[in-house]
């Protein structure tokens, strides 16, 4: 199974809004899930609001499927002259997201003298979203020069760390729910420039293979949201808006596989491999469906 998703994570918990994570688990217990009632299944099914739950960032993704010789396809990234037109907290926060993961695609996969138009979109959307800007001008003309270099590494770095920074900056002032919507739209938006990058259904494409695997990621943006759901009804309605989505992540089957350990250049053990998620042809076509109709109507 790839790990692409989960090589650079934030470990979002509830930003002070709920209580302490319980550390008191028990890794060896196993849940025999053949014979579970409806209601069993439920209970199980619930999030747990004290949990923490991981979610990715965009910029390692498309960095991992250029290292692999896929090709880009720009003319799918939200047109930088749209940001007129959200002008309320939910479209500008769940269009910040859609913004970050683009301007991660396209440091990726260097889209040169473009990219500076996603950097200026993505600025413009702090200061109407109050977020500290953490794109001074010192910072611009850093991300110019690497533009006009191609330095396409140092470009993605810069915008991950922006990324992190506007986390933080909304973690340290509770504002939950933007925060929230934010990690919303840039899923969102990295599932539909994946979708979008498959030109013909091919089950060992690597691009349909870390689709599947978005199985393993849907569970924690839902739960990440539902944090937030009671106190902000924006993220309550982004919940229902992805629960077709989730619905079918849930519905897909795993093919089996070896696991592999190896140790990194840290010298931490890292797992690989393992029982898969497989998308079928079918599952595809309804996925890409049903995200190019929520990443329109988000974008407009």
């Amino acid at each position: 199974m790839s790990c692409v998703m989960f090589t650079a994570v934030l470990l979002l918990g509830a930003c002070g809004e709920s209580e302490e994570a319980n550390t008191d688990v028990n890794t060896e217990a196993v849940v025999d899930t053949t014979a579970i009632s409806n209601e069993e299944e439920s209970e199980l099914q619930s999030f747990d609001p004290s949990l923490e739950y991981t979610v990715p960032t965009p910029s390692d993704l498309f960095l991992a499927l250029q290292n692999i010789g896929s090709e880009a396809k720009f003319n799918f990234l939200n047109d930088p002259a749209k940001v007129s037109n959200y002008g309320d907290k939910k479209t500008r926060a769940l269009n910040f997201g859609v913004y970050f993961a683009d301007l991660s695609y396209a440091s990726s996969f260097n889209y040169g003298p473009e990219l500076f138009n996603y950097i200026k979109v993505v600025d413009d959307l702090s200061d109407e979203l109050n977020i500290r800007s953490a794109m001074d001008e010192a910072l611009k003309d850093r991300i110019q020069a690497h533009i006009s270099a191609g330095t396409v590494d140092s470009i993605v770095s810069i915008s991950a760390n922006t990324y992190y920074e506007a986390y933080e900056y909304l973690d340290k002032n509770e504002r939950g729910g933007t925060l929230r919507m934010i990690v919303a739209g840039g899923w969102i938006e990295g599932l539909y420039l994946l979708t979008n990058m498959v030109e013909t259904y091919d089950a060992a494409d690597p691009i349909v293979e870390e689709i599947a695997n978005q199985s393993l990621t849907v569970e924690s943006i839902m739960g990440f949201l539902n944090t937030f759901a009671e106190s902000d009804p924006d993220v309550e309605d982004v919940m229902s808006e992805l629960s077709d989505i989730e619905e079918l992540f849930m519905g897909l089957e795993y093919a089996e596989g070896t696991t592999e350990a190896t140790i990194n250049d840290s010298g931490v053990t890292v797992l690989d491999g393992g029982d898969r998620p497989v998308i079928t042809e079918e599952q595809f076509n309804e996925l890409k469906s049903m995200v190019d109709e929520l990443r329109n109507s988000i974008t407009g």
